[in-house]
């Protein structure tokens, strides 16, 4: 790993656990096995830090999710790919995705970012939302089915996969794999496709 992205896993899991001040940069050097002078080398802030860090998780999670979407395939099979993929990313990453929606919870409130890196955020998390709505539009225009609508339905899902790490144990009673099934069954039940 490269001392920027060593930087941004620290950073992610410091300011998550930690909470932004009270994590220092010799803090993050030391997580990050650098010295902390290093860290001007490639950001100018503690805010710099966070900044980067956010969209680094965003951009982590658009690859194993988002960028996994076959935009020309049937929207059944489309919405299943991202609940499971979903699921997934939240179960296998589930240190990181804590920190990162704690450090996303106090973003939305403009406690630490500026108004410009908090609309870049935004913009990835609206992104994922609107590629949900188009799949459930898709899948409502294919095979009629009658379910609530599609905001609420986004919210469900995107609530309901979020959810999972936090209460899934790794040594407990479900796999991942049967953890994705269950979901899966859950939300293709709810929007009547079964």
């Amino acid at each position: 790993m490269k001392t920027r992205e060593q930087l941004l896993d620290a950073a992610i899991d410091l300011f998550g656990s930690k909470g932004f001040t009270s994590t220092s940069m010799k803090d993050l050097a030391a997580a990050a096995g650098v010295r902390a002078p290093a860290i001007y080398n490639h950001f100018s802030s503690k805010e710099r830090i966070l900044a980067a860090a956010l969209v680094w998780a965003l951009e982590d999670f658009k690859h194993h999710v988002i960028d996994t979407d076959d935009p020309a395939g049937e929207p059944v099979a489309r919405l299943e790919n991202l609940v499971r993929k979903h699921v997934t990313y939240q179960l296998e990453h589930s240190k990181m995705v804590r920190s990162a929606d704690t450090l996303l919870e106090s973003v939305a409130l403009g406690e630490i970012l500026t108004p410009e890196d908090q609309a870049e955020i935004r913009v990835f998390i609206r992104r994922y939302r609107d590629l949900m709505t188009q799949v459930i539009d898709a899948v409502r225009a294919q095979t009629g089915a009658e379910f609530p609508s599609t905001g609420l339905c986004v919210l469900a899902i995107l609530n309901l996969c979020d959810q999972s790490r936090s209460w899934f144990r790794v040594d407990g009673e479900l796999s991942i794999e049967e953890v994705k099934d269950g979901y899966w069954s859950l939300i293709a039940g709810m929007l009547r496709l079964v």
